[in-house]
């Protein structure tokens, strides 16, 4: 099974860019002198663009592939050739295992899902602190 690596996606960078124009869009706006636009204006045209943004963000990626453990903590995603976008509620989870891997370049967790199928489903986490994987742990720990 292909272990789940975090990363930077490219819809980051569709967010980012949605987020980014309206910045843009609003700093023209409110800098050129000869339009009489007022902050509140302004303000309303960030959030447009910006959900903008989230809107496209929700609808085309995290619906179909995006579960992150930060944001979404009721469900946890593994992408793999045979499961692509599948979910595992706690309810499915049975316990989980956590084991650390120190080297002299960088320390990466691992979060093994023992599902109550018998499946093991390990999940590495390589960008996380190791405070928050153990929260994470604990969290999921307490859920079961």
């Amino acid at each position: 099974m292909k272990e789940q690596h975090f990363s930077f996606r490219p819809y980051h960078s569709i967010l980012l860019f949605f987020i980014f124009a309206g910045v843009m869009y609003t700093l023209y706006w409110y800098l050129v002198p000869n339009l009489n636009y007022e902050i509140p204006e302004m303000v309303f045209v960030v959030l447009f663009l910006g959900g903008i943004g989230w809107y496209c963000y929700d609808a085309f990626f995290k619906s179909n592939s995006v579960c992150y453990l930060d944001i979404y903590p009721e469900c946890f995603l593994t992408q793999n050739l045979q499961r692509q976008a599948t979910y595992y509620y706690y309810r499915d989870i049975a316990d989980i295992e956590l084991l650390t891997y120190t080297s002299q370049q960088i320390t990466a967790y691992r979060l093994t899902l023992l599902m109550k199928s018998g499946e093991k489903i390990p999940l590495k986490l390589e960008l996380f602190s190791g405070k928050a994987i153990q929260s994470l742990a604990i969290l999921v720990t307490e859920r079961i």
